[in-house]
């Protein structure tokens, strides 16, 4: 055998011994990537799930934050319905909640807000982007809607008190706002919920317009 011939012969036969040193690792790694993203992940609560499930899922790192922006809005639609429809349902979450760690209930937190912020910079990017009259239609259409969400709040009748220390402080809601946005995201919703505050004044000192938006809030 030449030279050459021996040289690759050693090539080989290293690259064959690397391969085979490393094959268990990627397999071993494999198979902590299936435990760890499939089998771990907490499956998506259905509408006959339990409350412990649907607050396990809302602050499991591989949980609700993995949805896409649309699934995650269709899950949160779904639980106010629940709380909407299910009185005994959305004390239980309530309760479940506030027997977190301290722990899960600032992961809750902190998704809940991972989830609300591309929607909210979404209206905010919208209301940028139109002028005049398409402008005051767009705040007139967030006013409903948001109204709609805070009617379904109110209907819940669950005390503050219900969920301990689960809910935020003004403080750690300020800290979350400036930790998870940029300056020019913050200045950017200031001129739209400073926009809104305008045109929800002017709604009110209208009684004609006030009666009008009340009943479009009202509907289903």
């Amino acid at each position: 055998m030449n030279p050459g011939s021996l040289k690759s012969f050693y090539r080989a036969r290293s690259l064959l011994i690397a391969i085979a040193c490393i094959a268990p690792l990627l397999v071993l790694g494999g198979a902590w990537w299936l435990i760890a993203e499939v089998l771990l992940a907490p499956g998506i609560p259905t509408e006959a799930s339990p409350p412990e499930d649907c607050v396990a899922y809302v602050v499991h790192d591989k949980g609700l934050r993995r949805l896409s922006p649309a699934e995650q809005e269709k899950f949160v639609r779904g639980q106010m319905a629940r709380w909407l429809a299910q009185p005994a349902y959305r004390e239980q979450f309530a309760a479940a909640l506030r027997r977190s760690t301290a722990d899960e209930q600032q992961a809750f937190r902190s998704n809940l807000f991972d989830v609300f912020k591309p929607h909210i910079m979404r209206d905010v990017a919208k209301f940028h982007a139109t002028s005049g009259d398409g402008r005051r239609a767009f705040l007139d259409d967030r006013i409903i809607e948001y109204n709609r969400m805070g009617r379904v709040l109110r209907a819940g009748r669950v005390d503050k008190s219900a969920f301990g220390d689960a809910l935020p402080s003004p403080k750690e809601m300020m800290d979350l706002i400036i930790v998870k946005t940029t300056q020019q995201e913050r200045d950017q919703a200031q001129a739209f919920f400073t926009a809104m505050g305008g045109r929800i004044a002017e709604i009110l000192a209208d009684e004609p317009l006030k009666t009008e938006f009340e009943a479009k809030i009202a509907a289903p």
